[in-house]
């Protein structure tokens, strides 16, 4: 295998894991936004308080792992 070929094959093994990651986040904001509705309808939040309450729940269980 030549220097440019690793290079390439490099770059394409980045380029999968990056669009990996991207689809990742993309699944995390959007169950964000579901739990955000959620909160606001359920609970009766407005959307900054909605925001402020998720925070909080996210902030302690990562405290907790």
């Amino acid at each position: 295998m030549t220097e440019k070929e690793r290079e390439a094959l490099n770059q394409a093994v980045k380029n999968e894991f990056l669009d990996q990651d991207e689809a990742e986040m993309r699944r995390g904001y959007r169950e964000f936004a579901r739990q955000l509705r959620l909160a606001q309808e359920e609970m009766g939040l407005t959307r900054y308080e909605a925001i402020i309450f998720l925070s909080t729940l996210i902030g302690n269980s990562m405290n907790k792992q």
